[in-house]
This record gives C-alpha cells, sequence and structure tokens, in this order.
C-alpha cells in the first residue's frame, strides 16, 4: 500500500488541482481542531466534490473527530451517484491512523441541496452498517456551492 506521501505526489503529478483542494480540506479542521457539526463537514468536503457530476465524499475521523483522512470515493452522472456501504466502510476502515467516526457529503449538481428519498435511505443503511463494525456516523450533508442541508434518516 502506497503511503500518503507518495500519494499525495502521484495526486499532484495527475491532478495539480486536485492536489491543491485536498490540502485546503486537511487545513481546514485546524483552525476549529475538531469536525462536529453538519457545517464542519460541508465545510471540509465542498472543495471536493463540487462540479457537474454527483460525487460522494467521505471524512474519516479519529477519537476526537479530527480529520485523519478525506476522499471522493464515488463520482456519478449528473444526478446521481453509487453509494456501496462496503466501499465506504472499507474506504473508512482501511486508513493508515485508527478511525473511529466519519462523516459523508455529495453534491447535488442541481444546486438545490434538499435530501432525497434515496439519500435518507443510503444514510440509513449506512448508519446501520457502521454501527455494526464500531463506527460512528457522525453526519451525512448534501452540499452546493452556497448551501448545504443535513440529510435526516
Amino acid at each position: 500500500m502506497p503511503t500518503p506521501t507518495t500519494r499525495f505526489r502521484q495526486l499532484l503529478a495527475a491532478d495539480p488541482e486536485a492536489a491543491e483542494r485536498l490540502l485546503r480540506v486537511m487545513e481546514a479542521p485546524a483552525e476549529t481542531g475538531r469536525v462536529t457539526t453538519p457545517e464542519c463537514v460541508a465545510e471540509v468536503v465542498r472543495p471536493l466534490v463540487l462540479g457537474d457530476t454527483e460525487r460522494l465524499a467521505v471524512v474519516a475521523l479519529n477519537r476526537r473527530h479530527a480529520v485523519v483522512d478525506a476522499a471522493v470515493v464515488s463520482i456519478g452522472n449528473d444526478c446521481q451517484t453509487i453509494v456501496c456501504p462496503r466501499a465506504v466502510l472499507r474506504w473508512v476502515l482501511t486508513r493508515q491512523k485508527p478511525c473511529y467516526a466519519f462523516a459523508l457529503a455529495h453534491n447535488h449538481p442541481s444546486g438545490d441541496p434538499t435530501p432525497s428519498h434515496q439519500d435518507r435511505e443510503v444514510t440509513r443503511r449506512l448508519r446501520k452498517a457502521a454501527e455494526t463494525v464500531g463506527l460512528t456516523m457522525l453526519d451525512h450533508v448534501v452540499v452546493t456551492e452556497n448551501d448545504y442541508r443535513r440529510v435526516e434518516a
């Protein structure tokens, strides 16, 4: 498994813009120290998920809810993306530093942050799956350029 430094260098070579966004994401929580609210989640992932396609990002958190890692784990089309609970949990559980919680966020390219029925159902399924393996799912938010909404399960 490549080290985080190697992964960052690969990302920098392949996509300098994405590398810059990732740096902003990793630096953002340092201002507050912890990701504890839907607003914090939205601020952390906004640079990763905005675009013309729906993207799902996961933020892995330590015991104190400080960011361990953040990444886009699914890219869909202009109206949906596939959310596989197994893939999300595998990503969280395989970080080099231990993770005890995570948060999800995805964008709605339409600009309307209102969660759909599918958003609520995925949140319910992921929360239940996370509890089964001893993780806490902190939040799931829908992000747009200027707004966000918490997905209530």
